[in-house]
């Protein structure tokens, strides 16, 4: 983490750290978990899908 602090610095920018909220601890039962992990792991392949998606659409239109 340090060295891209450092790299925003260098380049003289600014760096604003946040505090982060407290993860959750009680997860409910092994159904609710796993249906918390599903819907998860949807929303990362969706944002990787939807990043893939703009960096072709990026790339064509540099074509």
């Amino acid at each position: 983490m340090l060295t891209l602090i450092d790299f925003v610095v260098d380049r003289d920018g600014t760096v604003q750290l946040s505090s982060l909220p407290a993860q959750p601890s009680d997860f409910g039962t092994p159904l609710e978990t796993f249906q918390k992990v599903l819907a998860h792991e949807q929303f990362v392949t969706n944002s990787y899908r939807q990043a893939y998606n703009y960096a072709i659409k990026q790339t064509h239109r540099l074509l």
